[in-house]
């Protein structure tokens, strides 16, 4: 059975292992509820989350850590332990998670976008979403999409597949 992946927005910030980028993603991330995990990273089943009054949380499911061995990043999952190899892409899921993201499926899955761009399709989709409308074929927002980013390839190849040619036509003629 054929399924569509439905077009979503993301956060992602590329792991290049220069320190200053790496300390901003770890910033990001930490800023966005991932905590610094704290003990002997030597052994990760040991850290540790201590909170600002204090209480520890000796069990976190999630967090982020330095790998004493190489300076790798590592992310805490509610699935285990993941490390970000570098060129690797550190994504920020729709639930808050993190995760790690291999450079080619995220060159086949998305598509940069300016901070307009994001702001204005995830504005379209929040709205779409509050009246119980997926954004989908045949949808009018569509057509909104196309018009937003008439200079990005992926977002024009992948919104316009869900609109008939009449309603390609349309958005080129606007």
């Amino acid at each position: 059975m054929p399924f569509f992946r439905k077009t979503t927005l993301t956060e992602a910030r590329q792991f290049t292992g220069d320190t200053l980028g790496g300390m901003k993603i770890c910033e990001w991330m930490v800023d966005n509820g991932y905590p610094w995990l704290l003990g002997n990273a030597n052994e990760p089943e040991e850290l540790y989350v201590q909170f600002p009054d204090g209480t520890i949380n000796s069990k976190p499911d999630k967090g982020i850590w330095i790998r004493p061995s190489d300076g790798g990043l590592m992310i805490r999952t509610m699935e285990g332990d993941m490390r970000v190899p570098l060129g690797h892409w550190v994504m920020k899921g729709a639930g808050g998670e993190f995760y790690s993201c291999d450079p080619d499926i995220f060159a086949n899955t998305y598509a940069e976008v300016t901070e307009d761009e994001f702001n204005e399709l995830f504005e379209i989709d929040r709205n779409a979403r509050a009246y119980g409308f997926e954004v989908g074929r045949g949808h009018p927002l569509v057509k909104d999409v196309l018009k937003l980013s008439p200079d990005n390839p992926f977002l024009q190849k992948d919104w316009a597949e869900m609109i008939s040619d009449e309603e390609v036509s349309d958005v080129e003629g606007n």
